[in-house]
């Protein structure tokens, strides 16, 4: 399963990484929303380690916590603060 993760805010738009509101994870392969989280950056690890995920998108990081989540060998993708069906619509051709 080609698995992202998704940081989001409340009007469903790409957040920046400490105002992340919702983490949605979406399986690439099926073009399908798997599961989301509500304030899941207490959590983050866990939700790591259960969904392995390939990349995350999220519209801004900080240094540390971008080493921090490519450590947990997840790519980080900087992206524009948009709709996240648009940008998967953009990047992969589906939305969920």
């Amino acid at each position: 399963m080609f698995t992202i993760f998704i940081c989001i805010d409340e009007h469903d738009y790409i957040s920046e990484f400490n105002d992340c509101r919702r983490l949605l994870i979406v399986d690439a392969d099926q073009n399908r929303l798997v599961d989301m989280f509500d304030n899941p950056l207490k959590i983050l690890d866990d939700l790591i380690e259960k969904y392995d995920p390939t990349v995350l998108f999220i519209s801004s990081i900080n240094e540390e916590n971008r080493i921090l989540v490519e450590e947990w060998g997840v790519k980080v993708f900087v992206v524009n603060k948009v709709n996240y069906n648009d940008l998967l619509n953009e990047i992969y051709g589906f939305r969920v």
